[in-house]
């Protein structure tokens, strides 16, 4: 062991006379912190002297370094850190060889750069095993960082990665670690969580394949979504699926901004939720069904104080679609707004809901200016409809009915209560209000105001077997060409 001081006595004071060279700081003859290239020529060299279960802190001067650590110890812990995080270059010196630590060492990377390192084209197509970031730099890397073992510390945190490519997989392949104050920039696949995960605080800026996938359950908290070209965030596998997100931004998506789906269908036994709060879309787009969320079969959906802004879809549902779904569908939205979404080629401007004995509920929202061919606000079949307390306002349906809204076959306990309908229009009939057969349900305390249909019923259409209940509702200025 390297002594670096001198003890002196003078006139009963100490004093510490420094060498000019860094020490090795130690535990009996084990290394706590080495500085490269001044104590180790390389971090290779560095690492050659950790202990198992002494935490070993590699320090970099800036320059580019090369890093190919290849243990299986699970006792080692070691941290390599940059002295200056935009001039300390750390690279693979081979593909695949960043990190060959699987169920081996935990190595965190803090204050650095990691550039142009890439897979090595084995079947995990791997940069690395459990390497951690902080406060680093992660750019023009081709392959996944995967992560198997448990961990308390997030996978990532203050670091940003920009233009790496997730191979088939993600860049972070995470098991069940989180991410936390990170940025994504000009990635492909930057994440993929098999089950646990939180993300938080963090940015992904023009992904593309997908931003986030979820493969069981995740819980997201203030991160923003810009230019997307793929799924925003996308839920597949082959069991239920949870989601919670908070205060989450979905900026100018080319797809589905939020997919919630299975690999392939299944039975009502299968379900899941998908949970949003102060969440808000706008400008997403889709060439498919549901602008700005595509639902899967048979899931809760909450939506609280969200705001869907001009989101639109080719399909049904220019902001929401939800798929056909059995007994055990939920869709519950309170306090959201709902404004200039569209659905050119199809219908529910808004939202389209596909069910056979689900249930839908809308509390306290607003629907402004919305349009599809049919349903200009909403389409929704098949389920227990439940609408309070909202408004529609200058929706329109610009081939068919159902300027503001179309229901299909209500199911049993299917209340309208509460609610304004104001200057929405149709291009046929039913200037605000469509109700299709089978029907028996009451409208209660509702206004229906200057809507106007270019057929008949400016104000509402019922059509096959419909009885409703119209109770102390006020009709004004509604107009019908018949």
């Amino acid at each position: 062991m390297r002594i670096g001081s001198v003890v002196g006595v003078v006139a009963s004071s100490f004093f510490l006379v420094c060498t000019a060279s860094p020490v090795i700081a130690a535990f009996g003859d084990c290394p706590s912190v080495i500085h490269v290239p001044k104590q180790a020529a390389s971090i290779n060299a560095a690492v050659a002297q950790a202990c198992p279960g002494v935490p070993l802190e590699i320090v970099l001067a800036p320059g580019t370094w090369t890093m190919e650590i290849d243990t299986g110890d699970p006792l080692i812990d070691i941290t390599i850190r940059g002295v200056d995080k935009k001039n300390t270059f750390v690279t693979s010196g081979k593909p695949g060889s960043l990190l060959n630590a699987r169920y081996g060492a935990t190595v965190l990377l803090k204050h650095l750069t990691v550039t142009e390192s890439a897979e090595s084209g084995s079947p995990a197509e791997d940069i690395a095993w459990d390497l951690y970031f902080e406060d680093c730099i992660v750019r023009d890397c081709s392959g996944s960082f995967l992560y198997e073992r448990p961990s308390t510390r997030p996978a990532a945190t203050q670091s940003r990665f920009e233009s790496c490519v997730g191979s088939s997989y993600a860049v972070l392949y995470l098991e069940t670690q989180d991410v936390t104050e990170c940025e994504f920039i000009d990635c492909v696949r930057p994440v993929i969580s098999w089950g646990g995960s939180t993300i938080a605080d963090s940015s992904f800026v023009r992904s593309t394949g997908h931003a986030v996938q979820y493969r069981s359950t995740i819980e997201m908290q203030r991160c923003q979504f810009s230019g997307t070209n793929g799924n925003a965030v996308l839920g597949i596998g082959i069991e239920p699926l949870s989601a919670t997100m908070l205060d989450c931004q979905f900026i100018g998506g080319t797809q589905s901004a939020m997919v919630d789906t299975h690999f392939v269908p299944v039975d009502t036994e299968f379900g899941g939720s998908l949970s949003l709060t102060n969440c808000t879309f706008i400008d997403n787009a889709s060439s498919g069904i549901g602008g700005a969320m595509h639902v899967g079969i048979n899931r809760l959906l909450s939506l609280v104080n969200c705001q869907f802004t001009g989101n639109s879809a080719s399909g049904r549902g220019g902001a929401i679609a939800q798929e056909f779904g059995g007994y055990e569908q939920h869709f519950e939205a309170v306090g959201c707004t709902f404004m200039t979404n569209a659905s050119s080629g199809s219908s529910g401007g808004a939202i389209s809901v596909n069910g056979w004995d689900g249930f839908m509920r809308l509390d306290g929202c607003t629907f402004r200016e919305n349009s599809a061919r049919t349903g200009g606000a909403i389409i929704a079949d098949r389920n227990t409809f439940v609408i309070e307390d909202c408004t529609f306002e200058d929706n329109a349906s610009t081939l068919y009915y159902g300027g503001a809204v179309t229901l299909n076959i209500a199911r049993k306990n299917s209340v309208i209560r509460r609610t304004n309908f104001t200057g929405n229009t149709a291009a046929s009939f039913a200037g605000a209000l469509d109700i299709y057969g089978y029907i028996n349900m009451p409208i209660e305390d509702c206004v229906f105001s200057g809507n106007v249909a270019a057929q008949n019923g400016g104000a509402m259409g019922a059509n096959l077997f419909v009885d409703l209940a119209v109770l102390r509702c006020r009709f004004e200025g509604n107009q019908a060409a018949t």
